[in-house]
């Protein structure tokens, strides 16, 4: 056992850098996964799970190595940045993870409306109660974004907030705009699924209305126990149609989280000058007891006051006085003569 415990010691001893960069990478990654139900508990295992985010945290670790020789190596320092990287990862996985609620809700809300919410179960990917549509949105959204590729950008954004806030920098202090920040973000979701389930929503509506007047001419139709399937007809054919309109719109939705993350970063640096700006001046110490107050500086002479000519005043000419041709013209003594 003494011989293991000494290549164990040799081993973390070459890796030593090496370890404690990837220890403190782990926690944002899998807050980040964990939260925008990349890869949620109920859908993914545990193993492949914890292989996934060991790969991913494998990339960053280059990163962090740069900052680990300044990282205090205590237990403390260890369990505070690990909280404050389990931060950083919620908070950006909230602001991803957004999209993936918003079209589970839209399926939610169709189901709503067309009366199969009472039909809901768990959902394996959100962990959470949903309907029948809520979890074919989900899954299908899901997929649909592994396949295309617009993974690749959300991690991306993921790596990049490793050069921003590197792992061994300390918590960041937020400003009063955080909780605006992230009430814009429920905004777009809520905005984002009423968007996607109007269409199917107003047409099942426009069902009901047409029942409703039948049930007015006709009141020995049963139109309640029609309602249900005639518009759960309408909207699945319409997602036949919808459904190759519905899943790019929301994968394009996923590149309006990038303000909001620029937006974040801006929020937990916002103690900083912004660049560009005077830095204030600085603080003069007090002086000390018995030494001679500090020189003060002499004022700047005032300019001197030169005269300013004036521009010579014109000669008035003498008023020339016109005779009417009806009046005497006056003579020097002041009597007139008629002609």
């Amino acid at each position: 056992m003494s011989e293991i415990a000494a290549v164990a010691k040799l081993y973390f001893g070459f890796f030593d850098r090496e370890i404690i960069a990837l220890l403190l990478t782990l926690p944002r990654i899998y807050a980040f996964l964990q939260v925008s139900q990349l890869l949620a508990d109920t859908a993914v295992p545990r193993l492949p799970k914890t292989a996934a985010i060991l790969s991913l945290s494998l990339i960053a670790v280059p990163i962090n190595m740069a900052h680990v020789d300044a990282f205090d190596r205590s237990v403390v320092s260890f369990a505070f940045y690990g909280f404050k990287e389990y931060a950083i990862g919620f908070v950006l996985g909230y602001i991803v993870g957004w999209i993936f609620w918003a079209v589970q809700s839209a399926g939610a809300f169709i189901d709503n409306q067309r009366g199969a919410a009472i039909a809901a179960s768990i959902d394996p990917l959100q962990g959470h109660e949903t309907s029948p549509l809520g979890i074919l949105f989900s899954q299908a959204f899901l997929t649909y974004v592994y396949v295309t590729g617009a993974m690749l950008p959300i991690l991306g954004l993921l790596y990049q907030s490793f050069e921003l806030w590197p792992a061994t920098r300390g918590l960041p202090i937020l400003s009063p705009e955080f909780p605006k920040l992230a009430l814009a973000v429920a905004d777009n979701a809520l905005r984002v699924m009423l968007i996607v389930a109007a269409p199917i929503a107003a047409v099942m509506f426009l069902a009901e209305f047409a029942l409703a007047i039948v049930s007015r001419f006709a009141p020995q139709v049963q139109v309640f126990i029609l309602a249900m399937p005639i518009k759960s007809g309408l909207a699945i054919f319409m997602l036949i149609f919808y459904f190759s309109r519905l899943l790019p719109y929301a994968t394009d939705q996923l590149a309006t989280f990038r303000p909001a993350i620029d937006q974040f970063y801006a929020v937990m640096q916002f103690s900083a000058p912004p660049p560009g700006t005077a830095a204030p001046p600085a603080i003069q110490p007090a002086p000390a007891p018995g030494a001679p107050p500090p020189a003060v500086p002499d004022a700047p002479a005032a300019p001197s006051l030169r005269p300013v000519p004036l521009p010579p005043v014109p000669e008035r000419a003498a008023p020339v006085v016109v005779p009417h041709p009806a009046l005497p013209a006056p003579d020097h003594e002041g009597r007139g003569e008629a002609r």
